[in-house]
This record gives structure tokens, C-alpha cells and sequence, in this order.
């Protein structure tokens, strides 16, 4: 089965951040995460991205030296469709919030 359009321009979106992340690595780190926070709609989502926030937030933090050793070390296709499926697939088409049963 082929990609959708809103498929195509998630992967281009990924693959450019990854572009960005080896160049800017924290200030890319900081930028996603923000941007993901003005998507977020659930609680947890929104949660999730103010504690990274707040973790990214220490210019020492461990996630800078993580990212850069996943960027060096990680094939680019992979880190790609791992970006989609917890970026896109995970947090908007298989994450919801659900009330307490």
C-alpha cells in the first residue's frame, strides 16, 4: 500500500529534523520538543513534553550526549521510522488518553 500525502510529509519532516539534529543538535532537541508540545493534545502527551522540557533545559543534560551518539551511530533509515512510528503513529493515531475504568 502506498503513502498518503500527510505520510510523505511526516517522513520529510523527520528526515529534515534529523538533518538539523546533526548539525544544531541542541538547539534541534529544543525545537521539536517544543513543537510537539503545541500538538499535544492529551494530558500525558503535554505532560511528557514539559518534563523533556524541563530535562532539556540543563545544558549538561545526558539527552544531548544520547542524541548525538544515536545520530552518529544509528542507521538514518531506522532512526526514521522510528521518529514516525513514536512521533506520528504512536502519539497521534495509537495514543489516547482514556478515562479511569
Amino acid at each position: 500500500m502506498g503513502k498518503d500525502i500527510t505520510q510523505v510529509i511526516i517522513e520529510t519532516t523527520v528526515r529534515r529534523a534529523l538533518k538539523d539534529l546533526r548539525r544544531f543538535p541542541k538547539r534541534t532537541m529544543r525545537n521539536l520538543v517544543d513543537l510537539a508540545l503545541n500538538f499535544a493534545k492529551g494530558r500525558f502527551q503535554q505532560e511528557f513534553f514539559q518534563v523533556a522540557q524541563t530535562l532539556l533545559a540543563d545544558e549538561d543534560s545526558a539527552y544531548y550526549h544520547l542524541v548525538r551518539d544515536v545520530i552518529a551511530n544509528v542507521d538514518e533509515d531506522t532512526l526514521v521510522t522510528c521518529g514516525i512510528n513514536l512521533g506520528y503513529n504512536s502519539f497521534t493515531r495509537g495514543g489516547k488518553d482514556h478515562p479511569a475504568d
